[in-house]
């Protein structure tokens, strides 16, 4: 694996380890009733799915494009 390679793959599980953990914490923040922080919460995950289409598309505004089919 390139170095490209490696940055988009970083790229990639950054993106989703945000996904997760901000669903995580809305989930937990709806269970404490605190709705309007559950909703940042989620709006962060949209951004990080946004991303992670992005990567997926190739088109991560400048960042590493996603690995070479072997």
């Amino acid at each position: 694996m390139d170095a490209r390679e490696r940055e988009w793959m970083h790229d990639l599980r950054n993106a989703a380890n945000a996904v997760g953990i901000s669903v995580t914490l809305g989930r937990r923040l709806v269970a404490d009733g605190d709705h309007v922080r559950a909703l940042e919460a989620l709006d962060r995950a949209e951004v990080a799915l946004s991303r992670i289409r992005d990567l997926l598309r190739g088109s991560a505004h400048g960042s590493a494009e996603p690995p070479r089919e072997s």
